[in-house]
Order: structure tokens, then C-alpha cells, then sequence
């Protein structure tokens, strides 16, 4: 796996930040920011009433080339915490027989 250039540096890069759930996202969203620095960009803060669950959202405006139409992702940037079945760091991006391992790699991130 080379981890040099394009997506799949990015993902590690990604799962590299510990995101799990009784973390603060701002890192997440920092690297998510100097990505798409080239856009409009605003981060707001984001309290769920239900519970004590407290974290940012980032939302980036890229310009279309032929429509004013919005396309909108909504995602979440956490992670739940690794169980005890990981055999390898969870923060470290792996590829085994082709298949790319590490927390958060089939999620979101």
C-alpha cells in the first residue's frame, strides 16, 4: 500500500486522529479544512439537546460550474472505541490481501 499520495493518504491521515466518541472533533475538522482551503468554509458549533453530546460541524461551499443546486453530505466525524478484537494499532492505516484496516476506515472517514 502506498500511503504517499492521493486518497488513501488522506484516509490514513483521517484515521490517524483518535475520534472516538468522548473526543473533541476539532482535529477532524482541522484536516478537513486545510483540504478544501481553496473553498468558503464556516465551522458552527453544534449542541444536541437530547443529551450532553457536544461537538462542531464544518460545512464548505464549493461553487458549481453549471447549476445552483445544492449537494449536501451529512456525516458524522466520530468513531466508536476499538474493541478488543483489534489485532493491529486502530490508529494506523493497514492493507491486508487489499483491503485497507484502521478505525474509521469504512466509516465516514
Amino acid at each position: 500500500m502506498s500511503t504517499d499520495t492521493g486518497v488513501i493518504k488522506l484516509l490514513a491521515q483521517l484515521v490517524a486522529i483518535d475520534s472516538r466518541t468522548t473526543k473533541d472533533n476539532t482535529p477532524v475538522i482541522s484536516l478537513i479544512q486545510k483540504w478544501l482551503s481553496d473553498y468558503s468554509q464556516t465551522i458552527q458549533p453544534w449542541i444536541r439537546e437530547l443529551d450532553s453530546v457536544k461537538g462542531k460541524n464544518l460545512i464548505v461551499k464549493i461553487p458549481g460550474k453549471t447549476s445552483d443546486q445544492a449537494t449536501v453530505f451529512v456525516c458524522h466525524l466520530d468513531t466508536v472505541p476499538p474493541n478488543k478484537s483489534w489485532e493491529t494499532d486502530p490508529f494506523i492505516l493497514e492493507e491486508t490481501e487489499g483491503n485497507l484496516y484502521g478505525l474509521g476506515a469504512c466509516d465516514t472517514k
